[in-house]
């Protein structure tokens, strides 16, 4: 019988890598090797019970990490166990069941008029300073400009 760590590890690599792109399986290798595996990982797979997630969760808030973090580790998990329920490895999905480390909300400041100048100057002096100008304009990041030059 798998373990909760034999599982997050073989989904990892063997269904999430070639499905997503690079940033999304960072995202789900730092969730499982920092936190899952130390976390759940020896528990059985079909063992598993939502209490052991929602401890996990709280340990890590209450160690220091932030909301998201336990979040993104909620997310990770909710997803490969998903695969396992699909594939029959267990009967259901235990963190389906949980409810998922609440985000803060966090108020955005949006930059003064003397710090939008300020890194417009300094953006003139390099090659992509129009990259930056749109961005600060239309309140783009940085993939969805790149992305603006790649439609054909």
């Amino acid at each position: 019988m798998w373990t909760v760590g034999e599982w997050l590890t073989y989904w990892v690599e063997n269904f999430a890598a070639p499905a997503v792109r690079e940033n999304m399986l960072a995202g789900y290798r730092v969730a499982i090797n920092t936190h899952l595996i130390p976390g759940v990982g020896a528990h059985r797979l079909d063992r598993l019970e939502p209490e052991h997630l929602e401890r996990l969760y709280a340990r890590m808030i209450a160690a220091g990490r932030s909301p998201g973090t336990a979040h993104q580790a909620h997310r990770t998990i909710r997803t490969a166990l998903g695969e396992a329920e699909r594939r029959g490895r267990i009967i259901r999905n235990p963190a389906k069941v949980v409810k998922a480390p609440r985000l803060a909300d966090h108020d955005i400041e949006p930059y003064s008029i003397e710090e939008v100048q300020a890194l417009l100057r300094t953006a003139d002096r390099r090659r992509n300073s129009a990259r930056w100008a749109i961005a600060l304009a239309l309140g783009l990041r940085q993939g969805e400009v790149l992305g603006l030059g790649g439609q054909t």
